[in-house]
């Protein structure tokens, strides 16, 4: 029998357990074409403000720009990684700053492309948005509306900005086959208490925009 053939994967599209996707995933798969040619990674900024950024007020340790980079949504062209020789410059990081990452893998990646800045394409917010877009003041412009929410720190399953647990309990109960209008985006809408205490929640346009477009009232109707 001959050897079996190796098949290498190219690309990989990478998001932690608690993101939700408000756009199709078509979409931030074609920002691989946006690449240019020493770039093998993608990821959003950890923040959009100097005065609230996470980076440049705490860290020990050096990071990617001026505010940091957030790990939770991640584009990754392997077949350049491993060119790159990925794990070569991966774990001396480690073994060097092992004592001052806070926030483990994403921390590592700052110290990479801190000294690798050509190598990373950073895209907008929108496509990692998080409550710290919005709980103070609204930072991200997201003019095309939220692509992917990212509930970090619990958001999700706390009432801190109830838009975040809203949109995540709807979709978790909601039942395949059925009408996405009124079982997703009227149920947000009607769910949804404004005016609100809460800065995130005053947004819901910008978190439906996308939705809104791709499923219209009455599209589907209910599967018995």
């Amino acid at each position: 029998m001959g050897k079996r053939k190796l098949l290498l994967v190219d690309a990989v599209l990478y998001v932690d357990s608690d993101t939700v996707f408000l756009s199709p995933v078509q979409e931030i798969w074609a920002m691989f074409q946006n690449f240019n040619a020493t770039q093998f990674a993608g990821m959003a900024p950890e923040h959009e403000d100097m005065n609230a950024g996470w980076y440049n007020r705490f860290a020990r340790h050096p990071y990617y720009g001026e505010l940091g980079v957030n790990s939770g949504v991640m584009l990754m062209n392997l077949t350049r990684m491993r060119e790159f020789r990925w794990e070569e410059h991966i774990l001396p990081i480690y073994r060097e700053y092992r004592l001052q990452l806070v926030w483990g893998d994403q921390d590592i990646l700052n110290v990479l492309f801190h000294y690798n800045p050509d190598r990373l394409y950073v895209f907008p917010c929108d496509w990692n948005y998080r409550a710290d877009h919005c709980m103070y003041m609204s930072v991200c412009d997201a003019p095309d509306g939220v692509k992917i929410i990212h509930g970090n720190r619990g958001y999700f399953h706390s009432r801190a900005q109830p838009i975040f647990n809203l949109i995540y309990s709807t979709i978790e109960e909601f039942t395949f086959r059925t009408d996405v209008y009124g079982n997703f985006i009227r149920t947000i809408e009607e769910s949804l208490v404004l005016p609100s205490n809460s800065n995130c929640d005053k947004l819901l346009d910008k978190f439906l925009q996308d939705p809104r477009k791709y499923f219209k009232e009455n599209q589907y109707e209910e599967v018995p």
